[in-house]
């Protein structure tokens, strides 16, 4: 999966990193679209004090790509 990592105080990358496990009662979803906030754009200017390499964005919306079997209230492609 790729994701954008904050390193230090104005250096960001795009970083290949490996698929995430899906944990127990858990789902694994598929980003189609992702935002950034205000505590994001805090990070990147050194403002907010943070242990890099840090993934940024987290309002994001996407659909289900993986499940467990406990997982009764989504479905695979679901969003």
């Amino acid at each position: 999966m790729k994701a954008v990592l904050f390193h230090e105080k104005g250096y960001l990358s795009v970083t290949e990193l490996e698929r995430p496990k899906v944990g127990i009662s858990a789902v694994l979803v598929k980003v189609k679209a992702c935002g950034i906030c205000g505590t994001d754009l805090h990070i990147l200017k050194g403002e907010f004090p943070v242990s890099p390499p840090l993934i940024l964005g987290h309002e994001f919306l996407g659909e289900v790509a993986e499940k467990r079997s406990e997982v009764t209230s989504v479905d695979i492609g679901g969003g």
